[in-house]
C-alpha cells in the first residue's frame, strides 16, 4: 500500500499480503531543489514498476518514482520537467493515467479563472518528455482519467462553467501525439 501523509508529504509503503499489515517505510524525496507538495493523485505503470504522483498544489512538477514490489522499496527517479503549471484554483493537475503499454503519460490540467482545462501526453520514447496538449478545443475543466477494459483512457470533462459534466474518450493512447485520437462526448 502506498501512501502519502499530507501534512509533511512523506510517502508510505505499507507492506499487506496474506498476514496481514506489516511494516510501514517512510521516504522522504523532498529538499531545496524538489519542494514537497500533497498529492491529488497516483498511477502505477506495471510494466515498469513506475509510480508517478500528481500535485495538487499549482507551480511543482509530477515525479516520477520506481518501486521494487519485492523489496517494497520506493527510489526517486526524476521530476517531469514542465508538468507543473501556475493555476490559482485547489487542483494543478487533477489526475494522471498510463497508456495500455506504459510509454506515456496521461495528465488532466484542471484549469484556473486565468487558464482553460487540458489533457496532455509525455511521451517517455521522446528523450525530452515534452508536456503535449491533445485537446482539439479548450474546455472550462478537466477531470479524472481512467484507463478502462475495452483498453480506452476515459476522460471526464466540462465544456463551459455550469455545464454538465461530458465523458470524453482517448483512443490509440499509445501513440504519438500527432496519431492520438479523442472523441468529445461518448454519451450524447
Amino acid at each position: 500500500l502506498i501512501s502519502q501523509n499530507r501534512n509533511t508529504f512523506e510517502i508510505q509503503v505499507t507492506q499487506v499480503d496474506d498476514m496481514g499489515v506489516g511494516a510501514t517505510t517512510h521516504y522522504d524525496f523532498t529538499d531545496a531543489i524538489t519542494p514537497g507538495f500533497e498529492a491529488s493523485h497516483f498511477a502505477f505503470n506495471t510494466d515498469s514498476s513506475q509510480l508517478v504522483m500528481a500535485p495538487r498544489r499549482n507551480n511543482r512538477n509530477i515525479w516520477l518514482m520506481n518501486f521494487d514490489a519485492a523489496t517494497g522499496m520506493l527510489e526517486m527517479d526524476t521530476t517531469l520537467t514542465g508538468s507543473g503549471f501556475d493555476d490559482d484554483q485547489l487542483e494543478s493537475v487533477y489526475d494522471v493515467e498510463w497508456s495500455g503499454d506504459g510509454s506515456k503519460l496521461y495528465l488532466s490540467r484542471f484549469g484556473s479563472s486565468g487558464t482553460t482545462g487540458q489533457l496532455y501526453q509525455i511521451d517517455f520514447n521522446d528523450s525530452t518528455r515534452a508536456v503535449n496538449p491533445i485537446l482539439p478545443a479548450s474546455i472550462f475543466r478537466s477531470f479524472g482519467l481512467k484507463r478502462a477494459p475495452d483498453d480506452r483512457i476515459y476522460h471526464l470533462y466540462q465544456e463551459t462553467n455550469g455545464a454538465p459534466f461530458n465523458l470524453g474518450r482517448i483512443y490509440r493512447h499509445d501513440s504519438v501525439v500527432d496519431s492520438v485520437m479523442y472523441q468529445a462526448i461518448v454519451f450524447p
